[in-house]
């Protein structure tokens, strides 16, 4: 550690290193869940009818998404985390 620095600040520096910023979101009305921003490069709102289904895949997974070219697999994280599937909703 520099002299000049001192353990408070040496400190407060790593703890503002490690500090991350998350999107919070609700997956039902009363349940939240956050998202590590560097884990995101967009956030979209996509219509049901534009996911396409996908025969013979896990009930959680709603379908694909051509998101610029890109084919992205659309899942229902609700659906995953035990809360009531999308469409039953």
């Amino acid at each position: 550690m520099p002299a000049s620095a001192s353990p408070s600040s040496a400190t407060e520096t790593a703890a503002n290193e490690i500090r991350q910023q998350f999107l919070r979101f609700h997956l039902v009305p009363d349940t939240t869940a956050l998202m590590p921003i560097n884990q995101l490069t967009e956030v979209l709102t996509i219509g049901v009818g534009q996911i396409i289904p996908i025969a013979h895949m896990p009930p959680w997974v709603m379908g694909v998404y051509n998101w610029r070219g890109e084919v992205l697999w659309m899942v229902d994280l609700g659906h995953i985390v035990g809360l009531t599937p999308w469409h039953q909703q």
